[in-house]
C-alpha cells in the first residue's frame, strides 16, 4: 500500500524533540481518515496526558495509565502506534481498492501521517519533560552550583556568581510557574514587549533604566547584597567574570518563549531535522559540553605552552 510505504518512511526519520503535547493532541483529534485510532486505548490514554489543563496529581495518575495500558501491549510506543496504523480499517482503505480516489483524501493521508510520526516519535523523556515529572531547571542549577563552587575553591580570581547556567535555572522555573499567565497574553505582545523591557533594562547592573540618552537613574538602595546581585542589582565590590543576572536577561528568556508561540511549531519543523549528525548530538549534549569545554581547553592549551617553553 502506497500509504504504508509513506508512513515507514516518515517513520526513519529521527527526530530529536521536545515535543508540543497540547498541539499534538490538537492534531490527533482533528484525525479523519485515522479517525479510529482515536478509540485506542493506549493513544486515547495519551491524549488524556497530553491535556494540559489538570493538576499535578492528574499528571503522575495518567502518566501511570498510559504506561500501564502501553506496557499490557508492548513497552516500545513507537512500534505500538506503527501497528495501530498498519491495521486500522479505514476509509482510506476500503476505498483505496475500488476506485481512484481524490486529491483531497492524498492532502488528508499526508497530513495525518505526518501527525501520527510525531506520535510514534514521542519517547519517554520527552513525556516527563513536557509534565511536571521532570525539572528541567535542576540540572541548570546544580551545573551552575558546580561552577561557582569549582571557581570559588581552584580559581578564586575568576569566581563566577550567577552564571548563564544559574540564569537558565531560574529562568525556567519562573517560566513555569507563570506559564499560564504567559499563555493569556498575544505570542506578537509578548514578544515586542519582552524585547522592549530588555532593552530598557540593559544598563540596570550599571544603575539607570532607559535607551541611548533617555535614561532615569535608579535609586542605590537596590544595590545591597548578593540577592539583589542576583535579580541584576549588584553592590559595590561584586565580581564575576560570567554573570547573568535575571534582570534583563529574563526579559530575552521571554521573546523566545514568545516568538515560539508566535511562529508555530510547523513553521519550525525544519529546525527540528538535524542536518548534520555531529553538531546534533553536540545541542543534545549542550550542557555537558558547556562545562567540559573550558576544562578541557585549558589542559590542552597548559600542554600545549609546556611542551614549547
Amino acid at each position: 500500500m502506497a500509504y504504508v510505504k509513506s508512513f515507514l518512511i516518515i517513520f526513519g526519520d529521527v527526530i530529536c524533540i521536545m515535543l508540543n503535547f497540547e498541539e499534538l493532541s490538537h492534531k490527533l483529534f482533528s484525525l479523519v481518515i485515522f479517525r479510529n485510532l482515536l478509540n485506542d486505548d493506549v493513544i486515547k490514554s495519551f491524549t488524556e496526558l497530553a491535556d494540559e489543563q489538570k493538576s499535578e496529581k492528574e499528571e503522575v495518575y495518567l502518566y501511570a495509565d498510559f504506561l500501564s495500558k502501553l506496557f499490557a501491549e508492548t513497552d516500545n510506543f513507537s512500534k505500538y502506534v506503527l501497528n495501530a496504523v498498519l491495521e486500522d480499517e479505514n476509509a482510506y482503505i476500503l476505498k483505496y481498492g475500488h476506485k481512484k480516489l481524490g486529491s483531497h483524501y492524498d492532502e488528508a493521508l499526508n497530513m495525518e501521517l505526518d501527525t501520527l510520526n510525531e506520535l510514534a516519535a514521542v519517547r519517554s523523556d520527552d513525556v516527563k519533560k513536557s509534565l511536571r515529572l521532570e525539572n528541567e531547571s535542576l540540572p541548570g542549577f546544580g551545573a551552575g552550583a558546580l561552577v561557582t563552587a569549582v571557581t570559588v575553591f581552584f580559581m578564586p580570581e575568576d569566581v563566577v556568581l550567577f552564571g548563564v547556567l544559574t540564569l537558565l535555572g531560574s529562568a525556567m522555573v519562573i517560566t513555569a510557574l507563570l506559564e499560564k499567565a504567559l499563555r493569556k497574553i498575544p505570542p506578537a505582545v509578548g514578544a515586542v514587549v519582552s524585547v522592549a523591557l530588555f532593552g530598557l533594562t540593559y544598563h540596570a547592573q550599571l544603575g539607570y533604566l532607559g535607551f541611548g540618552d533617555g535614561w532615569v537613574l535608579l535609586p542605590r538602595f537596590l544595590y545591597q547584597n548578593l540577592f539583589t546581585a542576583y535579580l541584576g542589582f549588584y553592590p559595590e565590590g561584586f565580581f564575576s567574570t560570567d554573570y547573568f543576572p535575571l534582570v534583563p536577561w529574563l526579559f530575552l528568556f521571554w521573546s523566545g518563549f514568545f516568538l515560539y508561540h508566535l511562529i508555530g511549531r510547523e513553521r519550525m519543523e525544519p529546525l527540528r531535522r538535524s542536518i548534520c549528525p555531529a553538531l546534533g548530538w553536540l545541542g543534545r549534549h549542550s550542557l555537558v559540553v558547556y562545562l567540559l569545554h573550558q576544562p578541557v581547553l585549558y589542559g590542552v592549551l597548559n600542554s600545549v605552552f609546556y611542551l614549547l617553553r
